[in-house]
């Protein structure tokens, strides 16, 4: 996994590809033997965003399968009509 890390002597910042969390990771900077890992936050969305967006997703999923049911009946009135010669 990647991490970031930070030298606790000079500031340096890096990301570092890590194998293995308890290796030591030293700085590239100034040679301190330990970096301090940084936690950032978690970039992911909460449930109730997951819940949201499906909501949303189904609700115009089911509009968009009304408007083209709707549209195909008058499409299929309208040929009746014409075939018959209504207006």
């Amino acid at each position: 996994m990647i991490y970031d890390y930070r030298c606790p002597d000079c500031k340096f910042e890096m990301e570092e590809l890590v194998k293995k969390f308890d290796d030591p990771v030293c700085c590239k900077e100034c040679g301190h033997p330990s970096m301090t890992r940084k936690f950032p936050a978690p970039a992911i969305k909460s449930l109730n965003s997951k819940e949201k967006i499906s909501e949303s997703l189904r609700k115009r999923s089911l509009a968009d399968a009304k408007r083209r049911s709707e549209e195909y009946g008058e499409n299929a009135r309208r040929q009746v009509n014409t075939a018959l010669g209504r207006k």
